[in-house]
């Protein structure tokens, strides 16, 4: 044998190998190809579902879109369709016949979310901020063509009124909370805050040359009380004027004789209706004084007061203390009614205790009676749903009936109280209040949501087809 020769190579040898090796690798080859198979399979049914994946995809893909609007301007989109229908999905934006970007955000199925972007001709930005189901929300900062920042604005959940402006102007939600807007020259303009989308509480007023022009107080959108006015920035003093409710009424030393005769007046006449009307109108600036009125001596003029201060509710919360000695003072007489709702009216947070006893009070007048305080009860704005919810769970009878009626009203006649979109949203909340009290340990309660909800499907059913 050579150096270089393999030691099978012998004639002699190698068929006794071939036969051994042949003996020794047929099970193991088989099951060797047989694995190959299935792995081969699997690889390929792998493959085959990713290839189906991305045609898939690529196939609903959003659909590129480009439309022409008034003005020269131009709608870039996309589309996705699903079951036939088309929907705006994704990048969304308008540009001008020179292809600067004037409004650009993000579509989901039809509805601007994300954050949104305006720009001014120039190219520089003139707004920015998130959108939430189509709805301006959050803080939203404007800037002026050159640059310097105009105004920022924080938007809550109430819808606005206003209309859009253009093809993907967002639905602006009403203003909440603090405001600032500055000049063009970058001086402060004005600052404040909003309240449902009106001017409320304290603000300052500016010329563009940063002198003062004006200080008071908003009582929604309207001037109110006193304010401090300079007509321009060169004026040599201040001048005071007295508003109420948007209405110069002189000079707060013309105001205050007329305030302390409607005190007297309230306190006196036979007739204290008129100056009860007069310091209701002035609101949070002479409360305390109004409240005085549920200490006089004629019932006449305690009642008037205390129905006037649920009217106020939020205004009136600085004479807590008077309501409440009314409140218990008046335990036994025919003005109890009259007490709790003023007290409901004026109590921060949950108001439970008021609830329960004018839902107890209630239950003991005749059907008119209760069905007066109820529609009362629910002309209170600040009203918490919380409160109707947590009575609802009362083991009180009383409690729990008068709560559920007050929900019911509320479910079937939404636009009998509150304003703008707080009934629509209300009535979503008080299903989901019923659903829940559709589980309730209580059997009692239970059957009541079960029929209150049932009641309700129906009605919207009946709507649906007309009927209702």
């Amino acid at each position: 044998m050579t150096e270089h020769e393999h030691p099978t190579a012998d004639p002699a040898v190698r068929p006794e190998i071939r036969v051994a090796k042949a003996g020794k690798s047929r099970p193991e080859r088989q099951r060797w190809v047989a694995w190959r198979r299935l792995q081969f399979s699997l690889r390929t049914l792998m493959v085959l579902m990713v290839l189906a994946g991305v045609g898939v995809s690529w196939w609903l893909r959003p659909q590129p879109e480009e439309r022409v609007l008034p003005g020269g301007l131009k709608l870039r989109s996309t589309l996705l369709v699903e079951n036939e229908v088309s929907y705006r999905h994704g990048r969304w934006e308008v540009v001008d016949k020179h292809g600067r970007v004037l409004c650009r955000g993000r579509y989901q199925k039809d509805i601007p979310t994300g954050m949104w972007s305006y720009y001014h001709p120039n190219g520089r930005l003139a707004a920015r901020g998130e959108a939430t189901e189509g709805v301006r929300s959050g803080e939203w900062t404007y800037w002026w063509p050159n640059g310097r920042q105009q105004a920022v604005v924080r938007y809550g959940k109430s819808l606005s009124t206003a209309p859009a402006k253009f093809t993907g102007e967002l639905v602006a939600a009403n203003r909440e909370g603090a405001c600032k807007l500055w000049w063009e020259n970058g001086q402060l303009r004005a600052a404040g805050e909003y309240q449902r989308d009106q001017r409320h509480g304290p603000w300052t007023l500016h010329h563009s040359s940063v002198a003062l022009a004006g200080k008071g107080s908003f009582r929604m959108g309207r001037r109110h009380g006193p304010w401090s006015l300079r007509s321009d920035a060169q004026a040599p003093a201040e001048r005071v004027v007295f508003y109420i409710n948007g209405v110069d009424v002189g000079s707060p030393s013309t105001v205050e004789p007329r305030i302390r005769s409607a005190v007297t007046e309230m306190m006196k006449s036979n007739r204290p209706a008129p100056a009860v009307e007069f310091l209701t109108s002035l609101g949070a600036l002479e409360v305390e004084a109004l409240a005085g009125g549920l200490e006089a001596e004629r019932a006449v003029t305690r009642r008037a007061v205390a129905v006037a201060l649920s009217q106020l509710a939020v205004e009136a919360r600085g004479s807590e203390r008077l309501v409440r000695g009314y409140f218990e003072r008046s335990r036994q007489s025919d003005e109890f009614g009259d007490a709790a709702l003023a007290l409901l009216a004026v109590t921060p947070g949950l108001q439970i205790e008021p609830f329960a006893e004018l839902a107890k009070w209630a239950d003991r007048q005749t059907p008119q009676t209760r069905n007066d305080s109820m529609e009362r009860v629910l002309q209170i704005r600040e009203l918490q749903l919380a409160t109707l919810d947590t009575a609802a769970h009362s083991e009180s009878a009383a409690v729990r009936h008068f709560a559920c009626d007050c929900l019911y009203t509320m479910l079937v006649y939404p636009f009998s109280f509150g304003e703008e979109d707080e009934p629509l949203r209300n009535q979503q909340r008080v299903v989901e209040i019923f659903e829940k009290l559709r589980s309730s340990e209580n059997a009692e309660v239970a059957d009541t949501a079960q029929l209150i909800l049932e009641d309700w499907e129906r009605r919207q059913v009946r709507g649906a087809a007309g009927f209702f």
